[in-house]
């Protein structure tokens, strides 16, 4: 029992002298250690802090690795747990778990354009791209497959390249990314909604274009907004979340066998439009310079007046025949001037008459006492007045059987006596002091 006793407290002793195996509630006593044990001890001790200040470090890195910027332009759209969200995020900075609890999907909300270049267009040689559609070579086939082209309502072919415009809203960025595509690059993102828009924008072109005339296609009277519209109902049956603005048509042309022919029967309807306009110009011109502002409603009430002759109404008659004289008086122009000259000559036609009138009163009572010295009277007046002008005279002998011949043409030597009396005459008017 004293040799157990004796071992328990040596035992005890040798652990009170080693501090590696000191009790686990005894803090280790670096001053027992000999100096490799100290420094081994110290070296961990300092590893240990650090690897704490790491995962430390690496903890708040995580938390705040979810932090993330959105461009003007942009619209972020959350992807949790490989589920979109319906939440958006604006342009600015933004706070969320990082990957791969969360993903952040950029989508661009600025206009795109989809060039439809090749789908309608003729194949153009190699090395003749820059070409214009006058110097290229026509072509008297074509290739299906190879050459593009559209079929119009009356069955005739065509060629155009078109370019539509699209953007993705912000409301319809998690449409986009749920339907569309959820890459984060953006080269991929432009590619698979550039493709979605170019199947809905042909399937929509080969349809408006079916409606339409080949001569209106190529005069480019085209429903560019019908085309929109079936493009859009395409985008939207299928929840893309893209928005078409505009869809533009450029270069259509018949095939380069027949363009030329097209181009002439264009240019006949372009001159014929453009006589319309010169003859629309002219009638406007002609009618404001005779009837002046008032012209429309003239041609109206003529009109009106014509109308009413052709029927057996005699009360339309008299009232449209009121309604132009109205007009008439108002009427500003030469029609006015015409108007008044009219009046003119009425009043001097009435003088005249009256006056002839008024001599035949005071003759009638003389010609019924002598009628010899009155009619004697009238013709000697009578031949006064007509000698009195421009008129040769011919005396013929009062001799009979004897045959006369009459030169009707005027006398030259007459005609340049004449002249020359009239030259004199002017010059005398026209030198100072003349009268």
């Amino acid at each position: 029992m004293s040799d157990h006793h004796h071992h328990d407290h040596h035992g005890h002793h040798h652990d009170h002298d080693d501090p590696f195996h000191a009790r686990p509630d005894e803090p280790l006593n670096l001053d027992e250690l000999d100096p490799a044990s100290r420094s081994l001890a110290e070296a961990l001790r300092i590893s240990f802090m650090a690897l704490k200040g790491i995962m430390i470090l690496l903890v708040v890195y995580f938390a705040f690795s979810g932090a993330f910027e959105i461009q003007e332009g942009q619209v972020g759209v959350r992807l949790h747990l490989g589920a979109a969200s319906y939440e958006t995020y604006e342009p600015g900075i933004h706070l969320s778990w990082p990957e791969p609890i969360d993903r952040i999907i950029r989508v661009s909300t600025l206009q795109r354009q989809v060039p439809i270049e090749r789908a309608f267009w003729m194949n153009i040689p190699e090395g003749a791209e820059a070409q214009s559609l006058d110097e290229l070579q026509p072509q008297q086939n074509l290739t299906p497959g190879v050459d593009g082209s559209l079929v119009t309502g009356d069955k005739n072919i065509v060629h155009a390249r078109w370019e539509v415009n699209y953007q993705v809203r912000s409301e319809d960025a998690v449409l986009f990314v749920a339907n569309v595509t959820a890459a984060s690059d953006r080269v991929a993102q432009r590619e698979a909604a550039d493709a979605f828009v170019r199947h809905a924008a042909e399937r929509a072109i080969v349809h408006a274009v079916a409606q339409v005339s080949a001569d209106d296609f190529v005069r480019a009277n085209v429903n560019r907004d019908q085309i929109r519209f079936l493009i859009q109902e395409q985008l939207d049956a299928f929840e893309s979340g893209i928005t078409v603005n505009e869809v533009l048509l450029q270069d259509p042309t018949p095939p380069l066998a027949v363009r030329e022919a097209f181009q002439r029967v264009s240019g006949a309807e372009t001159d014929k439009a453009q006589m319309i306009d010169n003859a629309r110009r002219d009638a406007s011109r002609i009618l404001n310079q005779v009837a002046g502002g008032m012209h429309e409603e003239l041609v109206a009430a003529i009109d009106a007046y014509d109308l009413a002759r052709h029927g057996d109404d005699q009360e339309a008659i008299e009232a449209a025949d009121e309604r132009v004289t109205e007009l008439l008086e108002r009427s500003t122009g030469e029609v006015s001037g015409m108007i008044q000259d009219a009046h003119t000559y009425r009043r001097e036609l009435v003088s005249r008459v009256q006056a002839e009138a008024n001599l035949f009163e005071q003759l009638l009572p003389v010609y019924n006492e002598n009628p010899n010295i009155v009619l004697s009277r009238l013709w000697q007046d009578t031949r006064q007045s007509i000698l009195a002008g421009d008129v040769e005279t011919f005396y013929l002998p009062s001799e009979e059987n004897k045959h006369i011949y009459l030169e009707l043409n005027r006398d030259p030597r007459v005609q340049q006596q004449r002249e020359r009396a009239r030259f004199r005459a002017e010059q005398e008017q026209n030198q100072p002091g003349g009268r």
